[in-house]
């Protein structure tokens, strides 16, 4: 005979399940998709060779259980008590840790702060002199290139990294940023180096570049950056473009753009400490006489944090980010849109603008910006012995 305690147990699990195959509405919960980006699950088709095989029952399930209504509250459920109880961040899609003092990290970027990719020395030297011809066809045409290095937030604060997770001798393991830097300033490429600019800013004080629940410099370390990418532009058209000056720093409750992107990705219900105070730059903008650049930038995510951080302070006339080669955004209030490279026109993306800035993390320094910097070569190049065919013209 089933006990009533049993009857009660069965029941409450029946109501789960059925919970599960209606629209829940929980009022004094968070609702809407969890954060992130997931590949779509097709429906699986049915065939005697998947049914016999045992794919369609597999693919089944993966297609159906990402269309369960109630998904969200179950996820964001099983990763709080992962995370309230034992500490540990979701392991699904974007794998995170969680450091010291609150910090969350990407354990991608932990593993090459440990093991750093080493790309071959003549590989990074050909790439060296390949910026080098791209900022001299741009120079031809009264146009600027810039290259600006983001750092990663373990290099920067590598006493938050998890303890557990930091494999001893990483002081005497060089990485690829180590390797490209000189070859860059060897061969005369106008190098912003977010690196460098970030780690002498920890020297200098304790404000904070980075913040606990982001992944990308936060709104005073962008300034940093964007006051020298400005100023690197002065240097090539002195007089001409707006420049910033970052005067000191306030802390507030205002959360920037990519001041909580991994705390969204932990998809939890109670989020904090993330992502608490943030730190904001104080700014003086030097613009009588001088114009906004228009710019385009190519890169990794970084370019979207740098042209967010540009655009909402009025640096900049107009801006588009091309990131990782394969989505576009334009600012202001353009909407990201997929780019097929294939039919990238360099030469029409390219017309009216003031500069190209390339950025890259170190973490994606080995991509050599995602094929970018190949493609406008090419195109430039073409275009440049055009012009030495055609000859100059005549009278």
């Amino acid at each position: 005979m089933v006990s009533r305690a049993a009857r009660i147990r069965i029941g409450a699990f029946l109501a789960l399940l059925l919970l599960n195959l209606a629209p829940v509405r929980l009022p004094l919960l968070p609702s809407g998709p969890l954060a992130g980006v997931e590949k779509d699950v097709p429906r699986a088709p049915l065939t005697p060779d998947s049914w016999w095989s045992g794919r369609f029952q597999q693919d089944f399930d993966r297609w159906f259980a990402r269309r369960l209504p109630g998904r969200p509250h179950l996820v964001r459920t099983d990763n709080q008590i992962s995370l309230s109880l034992f500490g540990q961040a979701p392991s699904g899609g974007t794998r995170l840790l969680l450091g010291l003092g609150g910090t969350i990290i990407e354990q991608a970027q932990l593993d090459q702060y440990n093991w750093p990719r080493r790309t071959d020395p003549a590989r990074l030297a050909a790439f060296a002199q390949d910026l080098r011809r791209l900022q001299g066809l741009l120079e031809r045409r009264g146009q600027q290139l810039v290259v600006v290095i983001a750092p990663t937030k373990v290099e920067i604060y590598p006493e938050l990294n998890p303890p557990g997770f930091v494999v001893p001798g990483r002081a005497g393991r060089r990485s690829t940023y180590d390797e490209l830097v000189p070859l860059l300033d060897a061969a005369g490429v106008t190098l912003v180096d977010g690196h460098r600019i970030l780690l002498e800013e920890r020297a200098r004080g304790d404000v904070p570049v980075f913040p606990r629940g982001g992944t990308h410099w936060n709104h005073y370390g962008g300034a940093l950056v964007a006051s020298s990418l400005l100023a690197a532009l002065d240097r090539g058209a002195p007089g001409r473009f707006v420049q910033l000056d970052v005067k000191g720093a306030r802390t507030d409750r205002v959360v920037w753009a990519t001041d909580d992107d991994l705390g969204q990705l932990l998809n939890v219900w109670w989020p904090r400490p993330w992502p608490g105070p943030q730190t904001h730059p104080v700014l003086e903008t030097r613009s009588q006489g001088r114009v906004r650049p228009r710019l385009l930038f190519a890169g990794d995510s970084f370019t979207l944090a740098l042209l967010d951080f540009m655009t909402g302070e009025g640096l900049i006339d107009a801006g588009e980010s091309i990131f990782y080669f394969n989505r576009r955004a334009r600012y202001p209030g353009g909407g990201i849109t997929p780019l097929d490279r294939s039919r990238f026109d360099v030469m029409r993306e390219f017309q009216g603008l003031d500069a190209v800035v390339l950025v890259s993390s170190e973490h994606w320094l080995h991509t050599q910006i995602f094929g970018f910097v190949a493609a406008a070569l090419k195109s430039l190049e073409a275009e440049q012995a055009g012009v030495s065919r055609a000859g100059p013209p005549g009278r």
